[in-house]
């Protein structure tokens, strides 16, 4: 959750400085931290699935509900988390 927060805080007012400016909030400083952000969730889904895979010994994994949101993020970082992490999920 900390380094998630870490992420969050870094995101979050570059797109409020931009927007306040008038500036499209996508740059490419936005989307290098954006990119960072998505590494990070897929590198820590796949290591957490492969954890349960080892643990458990199943083929098979069935996820019913997803739900990443967190009231500790901001509005943009929950929606960046619950898009991201379904198609990881579902890449995997």
């Amino acid at each position: 959750m900390d380094c998630l927060v870490h992420y969050d805080n870094r995101i979050t007012p570059l797109a409020a400085n931009r927007q306040r400016q008038g500036l499209p909030v996508r740059s490419p400083r936005y989307d290098r931290r954006v990119a960072e952000l998505r590494e990070y969730l897929k590198n820590e889904i796949n290591r957490l699935f492969n954890r349960i895979m080892e643990i458990y010994l199943r083929a098979e994994i069935v996820v019913e509900k997803l739900d990443f949101r967190n009231l500790n993020l901001s509005k943009r970082m929950n929606r960046l988390l619950s898009r991201f992490g379904k198609a990881a999920l579902l890449q995997s």
